[in-house]
């Protein structure tokens, strides 16, 4: 068995309401939050199919800038309506105008809210950020006593050099702290294989090249034109971006 320490990102805490939370977050963060709520951009908590297509139709915008490919549309219709009946999660929509520019997904489990999942299509700044902080608003109404931010997509410490090294300055901008986790072991059935394996692991980024992103490219590929053919909008390729 060999067990793997992942970067994780900890929990804010909500035991002293809305706005001492908000006040703890920094005043760089606090003006990204306001940012697009200026520019007539409003969120506001989503409702039924209508509302999930527009959160997948951006979520593959963000996949297709990223190349990660994603669930199909499914998943999410069955992931929302669960959390939803059962009072554990919501979706919420940022649109300027009648348009969506982001939406993200957001649950409760207990006295712990999480995010999910986090999308836009980048064309107005920040937007997600207006979009996370009302899910954060929505776990204290909620009575959540906690909010997890889930992985850094980094290394244990987090490094400048690391690929999601943006995604990590975006959920610690609001407080969290990074944190190890064991999330997962592997059990070894070949231990030459497995050693070799590990061997190009460690000697990123071509092990990366080889193991991830080739495979995931590839992956993100072929689900685009199954979808495309489809005719449900979902892109068939983009360029790269982060916001």
């Amino acid at each position: 068995m060999s067990a793997k320490l992942i970067s994780g990102l900890g929990r804010v805490k909500f035991s002293d309401g809305e706005a001492a939370v908000f006040s703890r977050i920094s005043s760089r963060t606090r003006g990204k939050i306001r940012y697009a709520p200026k520019r007539e951009v409003v969120v506001n908590m989503g409702h039924g199919d209508r509302d999930i297509e527009f959160f997948y139709r951006l979520l593959t915008n963000t996949a297709s800038k990223k190349r990660i490919p994603v669930r199909d549309m499914d998943y999410f219709t069955s992931l929302y309506w669960t959390l939803e009946k059962a009072g554990m999660g919501r979706v919420f929509i940022a649109r300027k105008g009648d348009e969506p520019v982001a939406a993200g997904i957001s649950s409760r489990i207990g006295k712990v809210g999480s995010l999910l999942y986090l999308s836009n299509d980048y064309s107005v700044k920040y937007a997600g950020w207006a979009v996370q902080w009302e899910m954060v608003r929505w776990a204290i109404a909620e009575g959540c006593e906690l909010y997890d931010f889930a992985g850094t997509a980094t290394s244990f410490p987090p490094k400048e050099s690391d690929k999601g090294y943006g995604v990590y300055q975006f959920k610690r901008s609001f407080g969290a702290e990074s944190m190890a986790w064991y999330g997962y072991a592997d059990y070894v059935f070949r231990p030459a294989l497995y050693r070799l394996f590990r061997t190009v692991e460690r000697s990123l980024p071509y092990g990366e090249r080889l193991f991830l992103d080739w495979p995931k490219g590839l992956l993100f590929q072929l689900r685009s034109r199954k979808s495309a053919s489809r005719g449900d909008g979902t892109p068939a390729g983009d360029a790269d971006a982060k916001e």
